[in-house]
């Protein structure tokens, strides 16, 4: 695929550059063509069909690799159930919506975000609805949350990660957690969390019926 052949180096450390570059990217990749090229690729090429993932609120289909450039492109594949949980990144990333709608909240968080925060130092700063075609670029400092209609789809851009976790809190419970990247993950947590062949067939049928792929 030429589009992915030519892609820039990236400089996630220019944010604002890199914002804008990614977010040109992800409406050029933002067509059936593509995208069709793209899942027929994932579903061939073991080196990708290994980082595609099930997890409770999403699932993730990484459809090219090359962090040393800058880039994990996937898509962001909402599932049914959904729950309010304020969360940071590992990485910078840049998001185009394809199908479906995020309500997305922004917060604010007294003192440092780990694992002693509490719900009444988290405070809702604003909160938006974002529709299909709505993009944002967000930084691994941010702190948010983003629910979904059952089975949104977006297209991110992730940079490579600039800490070795994420921290998540509920907002109704207070649980807090962290999520580790994939280097610190066992054996066994990293085989719960890959894609079967089932549920990327599903999720390929759903890009189908939404008409972000070809039906051949």
């Amino acid at each position: 695929m030429e589009l992915l052949k030519n892609l820039p180096q990236l400089n996630w450390d220019n944010f604002e550059e890199t914002s804008q570059v990614t977010i040109n990217i992800c409406k050029e990749m933002a067509n059936k063509d593509f995208l069709t090229k793209a899942i027929e690729k994932v579903e061939t090429t073991p080196e990708l069909f290994d980082l595609c993932e099930e997890h409770e609120l999403d699932d993730k289909i990484v459809i090219y690799n090359d962090l040393e450039k800058g880039y994990r492109i996937r898509l962001r594949l909402g599932n049914e159930d959904q729950y309010e949980r304020a969360h940071n990144h590992r990485f910078p990333f840049t998001t185009l919506i394809l199908h479906g709608t995020y309500y997305q909240s922004w917060y604010g968080v007294k003192g440092e975000f780990n694992e002693n925060t509490k719900v009444e130092d988290v405070t809702k700063l604003c909160a938006r609805v974002e529709k299909k075609g709505s993009y944002f670029t967000i930084s691994d400092k941010a702190i948010h949350s983003t629910q979904t209609d059952p089975h949104t789809i977006s297209l991110v851009i992730c940079g490579p990660p600039k800490k070795d976790k994420t921290n998540i809190i509920n907002t109704k419970t207070g649980k807090v957690w962290s999520k580790w990247g994939k280097k610190f993950e066992s054996k066994e947590q990293i085989k719960k969390a890959k894609m079967s062949k089932e549920r990327f067939h599903f999720w390929k049928e759903k890009l189908k019926e939404n008409e972000l792929i070809h039906s051949y």
